[in-house]
């Protein structure tokens, strides 16, 4: 499965082309994301809207995506997931290991909220 990755002033929307979501294309997302996180956001917004599915294993391999992202300071946000994902990701009680929004709007919003928050308890420090 291929994907695109557009580069936003605040995060980078990555957008995987269609099919289920597997671990092979994340892995490959996760690459790419790092690598670009070097040059400019490690922010990042995925667009679900063309996975209708999920591979068996992709759970465990998201929520160490998300744990990374957050243990360099960074958001990372799941947009507009199908109703099948949706409840893949129950079956594997991820669904508070991940960050999930409906739209990509609520999913930016996510990181924008996050930015902020960082913000403020690093002026507190």
């Amino acid at each position: 499965m291929e994907f695109k990755i557009d580069t936003k002033a605040q995060h980078l929307l990555i957008t995987p082309a269609g099919g289920p979501l597997s671990v092979n294309m994340a892995a490959r997302m996760e690459a790419q994301l790092a690598q670009l996180a070097e040059t400019g956001s490690g922010h990042a917004l995925i667009d679900l809207s063309h996975c209708q599915s999920a591979e068996e294993g992709i759970f465990e391999h998201l929520a160490l995506w998300h744990e990374r992202a957050y243990a360099t300071g960074h958001s990372l946000v799941f947009a507009n997931p199908s109703q099948a994902f949706l409840q893949a990701a129950r079956d594997a009680q991820m669904e508070g290991a991940i960050n999930l929004a409906p739209t990509l709007a609520e999913g930016l919003d996510i990181i924008s909220m996050e930015i902020i928050e960082r913000e403020l308890f690093d002026e507190e420090s």
